[in-house]
């Protein structure tokens, strides 16, 4: 990771990346955190349809993996 100022990762290419299914494993209280956080803009409105798309995602690959459980 020769980048360490993460300047060519826009927020939703960041929260992809966070988005796996290990997360919840690595640390389950963030996965849930993020899987909450991922939420409120969907649940708010005012984005648009390709960003409603991609936290969709985000969202989708957070809950599944079972990171509701603390």
């Amino acid at each position: 990771m020769r980048d360490r100022q993460l300047t060519g990762w826009d927020p939703v290419t960041l929260l992809r990346g966070l988005a796996h299914p290990w997360l919840p494993q690595a640390s389950g209280l963030l996965a849930h955190d993020l899987a909450e956080r991922t939420e409120r803009p969907l649940e708010g409105g005012g984005i648009s349809g390709s960003s409603r798309r991609e936290l969709t995602t985000v969202n989708y690959v957070l809950s599944r993996t079972g990171s509701t459980r603390r």
